[in-house]
């Protein structure tokens, strides 16, 4: 019986005493095989989970299904399957010790079927790439172990006295490449060669191809028309036919054991030169073939480098390129070697690039004769493993295929040396590399015959050998026969025997454990008389140290002993006794460092800072520190100021302390950063006490700079003091502490945002000082004027000094501020602006009804009243102008205050700096929410600022919201100008209802007068008197001359027309540009045909007032004359308000008046025209003129003459 036999009967042995105990899972029965425990389940419970294949997929799953079913009792066992994956981890911890259930096989017994019907012809295929794959990297480690290949770099003893070589040389002996890759830019060169010679080198050719490609360039050529590709029998075979398959060209590929005629060789230079077999196989192929060789020419060059382990390991073929198709598999690993930059992640180059020969492979001449001296000269100290052997591939013509001086991954094969060379800077490594064709083939043909001359006398003994060989053979069938049966009954019982090897180590372990727990009993009660006897006395230090260090050593092994949570209170207490002796001495020794350099003082810290680490307690020293910190950095506030920051000529002693107070803390905290207290993180705890000392110190400034004793605009030069000091500080914090890791960028922003605090009251403090500055210009206007010259003044002056205090506030609030309190002082600005535009409508409206009484007593002659209106909506305009040039240039001081944020001396250019590049955006983050945010939006788009939040406060008003305001001035104004104008109109015309014509006969007893006996009246002269003189008012301000003495009148148009094109008057853009003021016969001599848009702009207004608004005044005052009138002695019966011979007057004056627009050059205006077409038509006309006319002009001429 064999040993493996004699193995198994004593396993069986064993495993006859030991019996499985399979307890139900929702009760105490208990199954002692597996088919007992299952049917107990479905038959009593009702839990039929053979049927649960899901509950069988993986043994952790079925683990934490026993485990959950024990614990929690469930009445359903599909409740298993709401659980998430987090809650599922909960019942890994077996709840019954020893749980034979937990090691049921349901992979075996149960999942077997499931995984086999989940497989497909995709996962089949995968796995069937994986096998080729890992058999060809067998072939490759197999064929490593028979082929040498031929590369002796020979060992010069006179020029290297020991094995590395203190002198200029370093020589080495006998190192054979162990493998080699040609990269991604050779095999492009090549490719892009080959297509252009594709006529003789491809198309129709067969071609033998001995490139370690991976099969790349087969599938080229096989691509672009080659008739058969050969491929000799290798380790990457499989994986080129693989390639060829996924590109489907495998039909041209055929892999040879033996070199077979072909038109073309495709020869990679790296086997002939460094491979004995290929050597053989191409050379006699050159030399017995005509084939055509690519490519036929190359220089060859060397450089010796080290190769990083991770590119040793990737040795494997070349990845897909040029939209070959590879397996997924392959190309993840292609990937690691060919993707990365060579000389950075994968190589050092340590020696430089030598060329070495220039070489025709088609001549074999050159070859034998290629054993030149070569060296290679060290650029660093380091370990040579790898040469890198570059060729640069020719034409026959000298034209270059591939040239690694343009190659990203330097166009090289790597050769992998076996034994790596050390090397020293500037010295060399030199020696010789011979081929040996010649020599080789005579030493073979020798060898061949000596060993057959052996063979011929050593037959008859070779037989018997043979004869025995056989003879052993059979038995040694007969004894691994044995073997395969005895390994298989170890299959079998594999399951049990691993099972009852974990129930030992389970054993082996816990009586180890108890072991341990005995003796270290006994360690314990010498540790706590030790204890005793330290506290009792007085406690050292490090004695005490030294006890709780071996407590806790100790305690490691009671962790299963009952008393284990009493132990470890024990130890607890001891370490709180331990640092009740040393925190006075901690806080002692800060303070001490705190006034002295010792080194001696700094070592201590450090030791105690060490020992509060050992006992597991370095928060606590870190707490001690940052409290020390705080109240350093807190006592240097309350100390008297000390010297000066030489940033600027300090505004008062308030401002010089906190400047002070920054010099002193900066100077701390690089005495603290350079002492190192706490070695894994030094600044957190730097960090933390800065943050709390700000917490408390940023408050306090605040208080001591803007007391409110003091003026607004001292405040205000004080705030813009400590912006310029913050800034400063926040540089040197910078310098001294900011990181370029964003996930610890926390603590940072908390500094900054408690350092900006005093400046959160910055907006509304220039708030309070612009509006204290603007308040002045609102006791400039009086509440009524009598003298239209001292209006005109007192409004240029209100601009012109609001305009100016406006510039002067807007570079305060960008120089003094940073730009941060420009939405505060836009809100200045509309409470300013709405008082004094408020003021500025009382004025004019007030001042509208002394021009029209003006006017009146004038009887209206002269229109003066129209001039001085409109002189005063050209002051409107300008005023409205400038306010509009304004909010312009505030607009885009505000959309710039954070976009030149970095400041001038550079020293940051982090964009997430706290510091500098996101100070003035926290700044603003500090204001009231209602600036913040209109600053917000302007704001860099950074995760790390806060967006505003929403509150009771109304929000600033915007500048649209202004710019409507100065619209609704501007109409204002206009519409105070039209009233004026319009009065006198009014005023003639109230007296047309009134005349008593319109309804008389003439006194001849005729119906009607001959037409000269008809005039126009006195209030149409009158009327046509006073439109004839309005155009005269309009004269100055349509003037375009560019003169002096018309400059101001220019100006003034430009105004009016501001105003102008701010009202209702009904013209648009088009209608304006199209108006040509030149038709007019009163305006002619005042524009030209170059005309700017100011005169056509007046001349619409002018169009729309007199033909539009005059016009309908006269349609309206018409149409109220009285009808029908009710006569005594006429029977009764009433008489029409128009008589025909009132009509007939009543068409006269309306001819006049129509005439009188037409000589202005006005047009005519439509309802007036109708209405006299209609009281001119007769009875019979009426009806078929009334068809197409306004109802409210022929209802009120049918009731006028009661047709």
């Amino acid at each position: 019986m064999s040993s493996f036999e004699n193995d198994s009967e004593s396993n069986d042995d064993i495993d006859e005493g030991c019996s499985e105990n399979y307890k139900c899972l929702l009760c105490d029965n208990n199954s002692n095989m597996v088919q007992e425990f299952f049917e107990h389940l479905s038959n009593s419970h009702q839990w039929h989970l053979k049927k649960e294949q899901r509950l069988f997929v993986d043994q952790f799953l079925w683990i934490t299904f026993v485990n959950w079913a024990r614990k929690t009792n469930p009445e359903c066992f599909s409740d298993f399957y709401k659980l998430s994956d987090n809650q599922r981890m909960s019942f890994t911890h077996p709840v019954i010790e020893d749980d034979d259930v937990l090691m049921i096989d349901v992979e075996t017994l149960f999942g077997s079927s499931i995984k086999e019907d989940t497989k497909n012809l995709e996962d089949v295929m995968r796995e069937n790439e994986s096998l080729r794959l890992k058999i060809a990297k067998c072939h490759e480690l197999i064929n490593e172990l028979v082929s040498k290949p031929s590369l002796d770099i020979i060992k010069d003893s006179k020029q290297a006295p020991h094995i590395y070589g203190k002198s200029t040389s370093s020589i080495v002996s006998t190192y054979q490449p162990a493998a080699f890759l040609i990269d991604k830019f050779v095999l492009k060169g090549l490719q892009d060669s080959l297509s252009k010679n594709s006529e003789s080198l491809i198309r129709d050719k067969t071609i033998l191809n001995c490139f370690n490609d991976g099969g790349l360039l087969s599938v080229f050529a096989a691509k672009s028309g080659a008739k058969q590709i050969l491929i000799q029998q290798s380790i990457f075979s499989e994986t080129v036919l693989s390639v060829a398959r996924a590109n489907g060209v495998e039909a041209k590929i055929e892999v040879i054991s033996d070199t077979q005629a072909a038109d073309v060789l495709f020869c990679d230079w790296m086997s002939p030169l460094f491979r004995k077999p290929v050597q053989s196989q191409i050379s006699s192929f050159i030399q017995s073939n005509n084939a055509s060789v690519f490519p036929p020419i190359a220089c060859l060059q060397i450089i010796g480098v080290n190769v990083a382990e991770a590119l040793v390991k990737s040795l494997i073929p070349p990845s897909s390129y040029l939209g070959s198709n590879i397996s997924p598999l392959v190309e993840e690993a292609y990937n690691k070697v060919y993707h990365g930059n060579w000389p950075g992640d994968f190589f050092v180059e340590v020696t430089r690039e030598r060329e070495f020969a220039k070489i025709d492979i088609r001549k074999s001449g050159e070859l034998e004769s290629l054993c030149k001296k070569f060296s290679l000269s060290n650029l660093m100290t380091k370990q040579i493993n790898g040469l890198l052997i570059s060729f640069h591939y020719e034409t026959d013509t000298g034209e270059e295929i591939v040239n690694s001086r343009f190659s990203q991954f330097l166009g090289q094969s790597l050769i992998l040396l076996r034994k790596p060379i050390d090397v020293f800077e500037k010295s060399i490594i030199s020696g010789d590399i011979r081929f040996k064709w010649n020599d080789s083939i005579e030493v073979a043909n020798q060898e061949v015959e000596t060993i057959f001359h052996e063979i011929a006398q050593a037959t008859p003994r070779i037989l018997r050998d043979i004869e025995s060989v056989n003879q052993q053979a059979i038995l040694l069938k007969h004894h691994m026969d044995g073997v395969e049966n005895d390994f298989r009954k170890m299959h079998i019982d594999n399951n049990s025997i691993i099972r009852e090897l974990e129930r030992l180590d389970c054993e082996r372990q816990r009586v180890k454990k108890a072991a341990d727990a005995l003796r270290e009993a006994n360690r314990w009660s010498m540790l706590v008389n030790s204890r005793q006897a330290l506290m009792e006395g007085d406690a050292n230090v490090d004695q005490l140290f030294q006890l709780i260090i071996d407590m806790d050593q100790s305690l490691v092994y009671m962790e299963h002993m009952p008393d284990y949570a009493n132990r470890k209170a024990l130890v607890s207490s001891t370490k709180d006794r331990l640092e009740t002796l040393m925190a006075p001495q901690f806080m002692e020794v800060l303070d001490s460092i705190a006034q002295s350099n010792d080194s001696q003082l700094v070592e201590s810290l450090v030791h105690m800072i060490s020992i509060f680490a050992a006992i597991n307690r370095s928060s606590v020293a870190v707490q001690y520190y940052v409290t020390w910190m705080t109240n350093h950095m807190k006592e240097d506030w309350e100390k008297p100021c000390g010297h000066s920051l030489n940033l600027g000529p300090p505004a008062d002693r308030e401002i010089q302390r906190v400047q002070a107070y920054f010099t002193e803390v900066i100077t701390f905290l690089t005495n603290q950063i350079q002492s190192h207290l706490f070695k894994d993180d030094s600044q957190a705890p730097i960090l933390k006490a800065i943050s709390a000392t700000l917490e408390v110190i940023s408050p306090q400034i605040g208080q001591l700079v803007y007391a409110e004793s003091i003026p607004v605009s001292k405040r205000l030069n004080r705030c813009s003091e400590l912006l310029k000091f913050t800034q400063y500080f926040a540089d040197q914090l910078c310098c001294l502490f900011c990181t370029a890791d964003d996930a610890k960028m926390e603590p940072y922003f908390e500094i900054a945002r408690k350092l900006c605090i005093p400046l959160g009251a910055v907006s509304e403090i220039f708030k309070a000082h612009a509006a204290e500055i603007l308040q002045e210009t609102l006791h400039i206007l009086k509440p009524s004027y009598n003298d239209d010259s001292q209006l005109l003044n007192d409004l240029q002056l209100t601009s012109n000094q609001l305009i100016k205090r406006l510039e002067d506030l807007l570079n305060a609030a960008v120089v003094q501020t940073k730009g941060i309190a420009l939405p505060s002082f836009l809100d200045a600005i509309n409470q300013t602006t709405k008082s004094l535009f408020k003021q500025w409508s009382n004025t004019l409206d007030g001042f509208k009804n002394h021009l029209i009484e003006q006017d009146r007593e004038m009887k209206y002659e002269q229109a003066c009243g129209m001039n001085i209106s409109l002189s005063l909506v050209a002051a409107t305009g300008t005023f409205s102008r400038e306010i509009t040039g304004f909010l312009k240039k505030f607009n885009q001081h505000i959309s710039m205050v954070f976009r030149n944020i970095g400041r001038q001396d550079k020293t940051c250019s982090k964009v997430n700096c706290p510091f500098h590049s996101l100070l003035l955006p926290l700044i603003g983050e500090v204001q009231s929410c209602t600036n913040w945010s209109v600053l917000f939006p302007l704001a860099p788009q950074n995760d790390w600022l806060k967006p505003p939040l929403s509150d009771a406060s109304e929000p600033i008003t915007s500048i649209e919201v202004l710019l409507n305001r100065l619209t609704d001035l501007s109409k204002i104004a206009v519409t105070m100008a039209q009233n004026v104008a319009l009065s006198p109109v009014k005023d003639i015309l109230a007296v047309v209802p009134k005349l008593s014509v319109w309804a008389s006969q003439p006194a001849s007893g005729e119906v009607t007068l001959p037409d000269l006996a008809y005039l126009p009246q006195e209030y149409v002269t009158q009327l046509g008197q006073y439109i004839f003189n309005l155009p005269e008012h309009l004269l100055p301000f349509m003037d375009t001359n560019e003169d002096t003495n018309s400059a101001i009148d220019v100006d003034q148009g430009v105004s009016l027309v501001h105003c102008l094109r701010l009202t209702d008057f009904c013209k648009t853009e088009e209608q304006i540009a199209s108006i040509t003021p030149g038709i007019r016969s009163r305006l002619s001599s005042s524009s030209s045909v170059e005309a700017i848009s100011s005169p056509a702009t007046i001349t619409a207004w002018l169009d729309w007032l007199l033909s539009g608004q005059v016009a309908e005044a006269f349609v309206k005052v018409v149409l109220e004359i009285p009808s029908p009138l009710h006569v005594s002695g006429n029977g009764g019966r009433s008489i029409p308000g128009l008589t025909p011979h009132g009509a007939k007057q009543l068409v006269t004056d309306l001819d006049y008046f129509l005439g009188l627009l037409e000589e202005l050059g006005l047009p005519q205006p439509g309802d007036l025209t109708c209405l006299r077409d209609l009281v001119k038509a007769s009875p019979e006309e009426f009806k078929g003129l009334s068809l197409d006319k306004s109802p409210r002009l022929v209802a009120g001429v049918i009731n006028l003459r009661m047709l």
